[in-house]
């Protein structure tokens, strides 16, 4: 199994946290946000190689134990685009796969989990509005919404989505990709990315390709007839983006 970890951002709205550090290395009381993230790694039962796409200060990372994967554009690309060029340098990319952000905070269990499902799926939460209250640096427009359907299958989701849905699911930052749909998955990106003239088009709800979010490729492969099922986490996970973020962070863990 392939986890990857994505690690490549600034994570300017943390300052002076992340002045000498990437964001996923700040700490939060004793730990730091990477210690939680290897925390679940580790239950997962299977055999598994965790991969770092890494940009800002990648040099603090020192461990072996993973591999990191530098992005070269990482000052002017986005999620999606980091996500394509670590896949791209893997040897052995057709296998299960996790893709995890490198902000959030979740309980132990949740990659183990995922790693036994058996279709693409996203973690979702309902009642993300919890997670806004109080939450005066990151408001609702920062929140990649989701819209899920009664049998719990994404219908499309982007930080951009229109203000007119009421319903929506947050995207914790997870998403599980079984072997099986790896090919395809890999043929998709590279069809988009390859093609250096289409990085400053417009993708889904993103102004260009290069600035795209996972989401918007999530909404890609429902447009292209995957279906992306959802597992939900209730509430019980913690993205920190801000000051404020690991303020309160610091009131839990």
């Amino acid at each position: 199994m392939n986890v990857i970890l994505l690690a490549s951002g600034k994570g300017k709205r943390l300052n002076p946290q992340t002045q000498n550090l990437p964001k996923p290395l700040v700490k939060v009381n004793k730990f730091s946000i990477f210690d939680f993230f290897l925390d679940s790694f580790n239950d997962i039962e299977s055999e598994k190689t965790l991969y770092l796409a890494t940009g800002y200060k990648e040099e603090c990372f020192q461990n072996n134990f993973y591999q990191k994967i530098f992005n070269p554009e990482y000052e002017s690309t986005n999620m999606l685009f980091g996500l394509w060029y670590t896949l791209s340098k893997l040897v052995n990319k057709f296998e299960n796969t996790i893709i995890s952000y490198g902000d959030i905070i979740f309980p132990k269990p949740l990659l183990s989990e995922l790693s036994k499902m058996d279709e693409i799926s996203i973690v979702t939460d309902p009642r993300w509005e919890d997670n806004y209250i109080g939450r005066s640096e990151h408001g609702f427009d920062e929140c990649e919404k989701c819209i899920v359907n009664e049998n719990k299958n994404l219908v499309i989701a982007s930080k951009n989505l229109p203000k007119q849905f009421i319903k929506y699911f947050e995207y914790v930052g997870i998403t599980y990709i079984p072997k099986r749909f790896m090919p395809r998955i890999s043929e998709l990106l590279n069809e988009l990315f390859i093609k250096t003239e289409n990085l400053e088009k417009p993708f889904m709800f993103s102004e260009s390709l290069k600035k795209a979010y996972i989401t918007d490729f999530l909404s890609y492969l429902v447009m292209k007839n995957f279906q992306i099922r959802t597992k939900e986490i209730q509430g019980r996970w913690f993205e920190i983006d801000t000051i404020q973020d690991l303020e309160k962070a610091r009131g839990i863990y």
